[in-house]
């Protein structure tokens, strides 16, 4: 088990991964506890949500409000302040949020399926505006459907006591897994680059960024904000490699000793 983690830190430590995000505001806090990231992220979520919801009446489609997900939105938004008193200013143990009735409506990840057959069944076309809220609709479902797995897995871990060998490893990385869908609550990656030692390169564009009317005018100076970052990344990656690199060296002399 020790090898094993030894090197999955080392594949971690020679993976460049860089993100450039576009947000709604930048507050500058560190991810809360667990509990409180879970609420704010899926807060964010049903926010999210309910506006998309409240575009597409707009738009003159028929909405059912007894539609399982849209019923579960809006008693999420009737309830948002008994909720964040309860979840929002002070950790509660997790297992109480997991279980929560709200939680767990509206990460029914069945029944944005079924909501997306409906809006899907009044689409007139597959015109450009038509494309844009089945894009959308996708996007809502693979969020709410990582947390609803990823809500599961930390529910496992805090049940488990004690916590078998390779638990940690795991929760670590379920960790890093929440502190990204936290971090991206309020926005999403525009831009990514993936670089691995053995020499493959991953460049991934969000078509989003073309697809919104407010910023798609300033994609070329968003873009080249993000190679920027890349360069930076780069530098700094190099250092830790070679950093890890003279750590090994030093360390095998001294066993070779």
């Amino acid at each position: 088990m020790a090898n094993k983690n030894i090197r999955n830190i080392f594949n971690d430590a020679t993976t460049l991964e860089i993100n450039s995000m576009l947000v709604d505001g930048i507050t500058g806090c560190k991810i809360p506890g667990v509990t409180i990231a879970f609420f704010e992220t899926i807060s964010a979520w049903v926010e999210q949500f309910a506006d998309f919801i409240c575009r597409l009446e707009r738009q003159r489609l028929k909405i059912d409000p007894e539609t399982p997900i849209v019923a579960a939105i809006n008693r999420w938004t009737n309830d948002q302040d008994l909720l964040l008193n309860t979840y929002g200013i002070k950790e509660v143990p997790f297992n109480t949020l997991a279980c929560d009735p709200h939680i767990i409506s509206v990460l029914d990840t069945s029944d944005l399926i079924s909501f997306r057959r409906i809006v899907n069944d009044q689409l007139s076309g597959r015109s450009r505006a038509d494309e844009q809220k089945v894009a959308e609709l996708n996007r809502f479902l693979k969020i709410q459907s990582r947390l609803s797995k990823l809500i599961l897995r930390f529910k496992n871990w805090y049940e488990l006591d004690p916590a078998p060998e390779g638990v940690a490893q795991m929760a670590d990385r379920d960790d890093h897994e929440l502190r990204k869908l936290w971090e991206l609550k309020d926005g999403y990656i525009f831009a990514q680059n993936i670089v691995q030692l053995d020499g493959d390169i991953i460049t991934r564009y969000n078509i989003r960024l073309y697809r919104d009317t407010q910023i798609k005018e300033q994609s070329d100076q968003l873009l080249k904000f993000h190679k920027g970052n890349v360069e930076v990344g780069m530098k700094h990656w190099h250092f830790i490699v070679e950093t890890i690199t003279s750590i090994a060296k030093a360390l095998t002399g001294i066993f070779a000793k």
